[in-house]
């Protein structure tokens, strides 16, 4: 609704409510300054961008380093369009309440890999449902979910999988994501019954049917190879050669086994698990905007309006 308050065209009116006035022979008039309001606000954002300098501060830092890592972040800011993705969350949550970027590892133009960064749909987004926090670190899991093609599915996963789905896809079963075992979980807001969580696919039988793909990043404790410098500082370093682990050892560095936390990363789509490893990042990958927040509920320029 918030997205047909901003697009006005006769959106902002409710289907029947225009209707009733139509029919009464009066005009369904509207005046759009929820777009004006959007659009001042974007443009003010646009005027006011800052930028990313790396400062030095203790140990062997010095200003020339500090110089080199702001080069770094400016190149690579450029190279993923960032300027664009965050200009698209900070009007998705001025509208919507809530934006999403997704920053990730991507090996399509780069055999070694290089940051890619997307704008998430806030509807697709579903953080968790107990977090009172604004940062993800404190959140126990974050979820975004899609809709893909049979053929979607097996460029990315494998026919194996796509095979797989299209067998189980009359097993999905509803849930009802507001209520678990008779108690209400309200943070962030409840997930609306039209929204069609329950549903595993839709569209009719063919190529264009598209299927849910649930992507889950959620926080849990594992025994992980740890780096723990003289200082007390630790480092994961669980997957790194063994001569750069030799090197940390010859440099001083204690090597060994501790309880960590880490990220699961989990995609399943009806019935079918595609993918369940730790990820290889240390944090979510999804990083949030909310323009107001107060204790996981959230709030846009246009909710007040």
């Amino acid at each position: 609704r918030y997205d047909d308050y901003y697009m006005g065209g006769g959106r902002q009116w409710d289907p029947a409510a225009r209707l009733a006035v139509e029919e009464d022979g009066k005009p369904a008039l509207e005046v759009n300054v929820c777009m004006q309001a959007i659009n001042s606000a974007v443009g003010y954002q646009i005027q006011n961008r800052v930028d990313i300098a790396y400062l030095p501060k203790g140990g062997r830092a010095d200003e020339e380093q500090g110089k080199v890592l702001s080069k770094v972040a400016k190149h690579v800011l450029g190279n993923t369009n960032y300027r664009w993705h965050e200009t698209d969350a900070f009007t998705d949550g001025l509208i919507m309440g809530r934006g999403y970027i997704d920053v990730r590892m991507d090996y399509e133009d780069n055999d070694e890999g290089e940051v890619k960064i997307i704008t998430l749909d806030p509807r697709d987004v579903i953080p968790d449902p107990d977090a009172k926090s604004y940062d993800p670190d404190d959140w126990h899991d974050v979820t975004i979910t899609r809709w893909l093609t049979l053929r979607e599915i097996e460029q990315i996963y494998g026919k194996d999988a796509a095979s797989q789905i299209k067998a189980n896809e009359h097993l999905y079963v509803d849930r009802d994501w507001g209520d678990e075992h008779g108690i209400r979980r309200p943070g962030f807001g409840d997930i609306p019954h039209t929204y069609g969580m329950g549903r595993g696919w839709y569209g009719q039988e063919g190529p264009w049917r598209r299927y849910r793909v649930v992507d889950r990043q959620s926080h849990e404790y594992q025994q992980t190879l740890t780096a723990r410098w003289p200082t007390g500082d630790l480092r994961i370093i669980e997957g790194l050669p063994a001569e750069h682990i030799a090197w940390l050892i010859d440099q001083g560095v204690m090597v060994t086994k501790r309880r960590m936390r880490r990220v699961r990363w989990e995609v399943c789509a009806p019935e079918v698990t595609l993918h369940n490893a730790l990820s290889p990042y240390e944090h979510f990958t999804v990083v949030p905007y909310f323009p107001y927040f107060r204790r996981g509920t959230t709030a846009g320029r246009l909710d007040n309006g």
